[in-house]
């Protein structure tokens, strides 16, 4: 991660969720984007 840290072409998206009974709609979109996007640090929970 810190070596991300000065590149301009890296974006980190974070999501947070109000109500633990909505996590799995953050879940959800984190497997379509590991399988849509080409990314650097992939979460792995997708396996």
């Amino acid at each position: 991660m810190a070596t991300l840290k000065n590149d301009a072409e890296c974006h980190l998206l974070l999501f947070t969720v109000p109500c633990d009974h909505d996590i799995h709609w953050v879940l959800s979109l984190e497997h379509f984007l590991e399988r849509k996007l080409d990314l650097v640090i992939p979460a792995n929970r997708n396996g």
